[in-house]
């Protein structure tokens, strides 16, 4: 791939439209901790969320975040490329394919991401899983990948780049429908380590266990529905 896909502006409006919808028919609520980043510092800057990976619904997440606080950047989520090439669809919407098994293919789609972003006429948001496949929240180490680290050097190599966290906890309360809760960190504009990130998202899942095991089935005033 030589680059990004393009992004179908009516495909994509209609895909959110049966997102919301069918999200409602799965979930019974998203909630957003509402200590959130600065939004507004960095709404023409690239964005790199990196996230927990514990369902399929989490790329469709961060893209619905994306457009909530920044509505101004285009959407790109770096997905496995079995399920990629399974479901041509998702190339309209805002998917880049990686093969996890192949190096050649990791570090083409990192210089795909990075030479993209420097071009793009929008800033350009995206969002990548280390863990590389799903796993409960509850895991630690969560099992971050190290080709994190080289995805993060080159998109800070970037003027004025950041890097936001995010931690995603899914749990069954009083429906039968599953809530989500989300929680972003700060803002980074270092590179860190793959065990340092690794370590920070731990402390934001756990940030968000110890609310869960204090609130029970209610959910606090800390929270804010997506």
């Amino acid at each position: 791939m030589t680059e990004l896909p393009k992004i179908h502006a009516v495909f994509l409006r209609v895909f959110l439209f049966w997102t919301r919808f069918y999200r409602w028919l799965q979930v019974d609520q998203v909630w957003v901790h509402r200590e959130l980043p600065d939004f507004e510092t960095f709404s023409r800057r690239p964005v790199l969320w990196v996230a927990n990976h514990v369902s399929g619904w989490d790329g469709l997440i961060l893209q619905l975040l994306s457009f909530k606080f920044l509505p101004g950047h285009r959407f790109y989520a770096v997905m496995a490329a079995p399920g990629w090439r399974e479901n041509r669809w998702l190339q309209a919407v805002g998917t880049i394919p990686m093969d996890a098994q192949k190096p050649m293919t990791i570090r083409s789609t990192f210089r795909l991401l990075t030479r993209s972003s420097q071009t793009a006429k929008a800033p350009l948001s995206i969002a990548y899983f280390p863990q590389g496949r799903i796993w409960p929240s509850t895991r630690r180490p969560l099992g971050f990948e190290r080709g994190i680290e080289v995805l993060m050097r080159q998109h800070l190599a970037q003027e004025g780049a950041v890097v936001i966290p995010v931690a995603f906890h899914w749990e069954p309360t009083t429906s039968l429908r599953p809530q989500l809760f989300v929680r972003m960190g700060k803002p980074m504009d270092r590179a860190l380590s793959f065990k340092e990130l690794e370590g920070m998202t731990e402390a934001l899942i756990d940030s968000v266990l110890c609310d869960r095991h204090l609130c029970g089935e209610r959910v606090s005033s800390d929270w804010q529905p997506l």
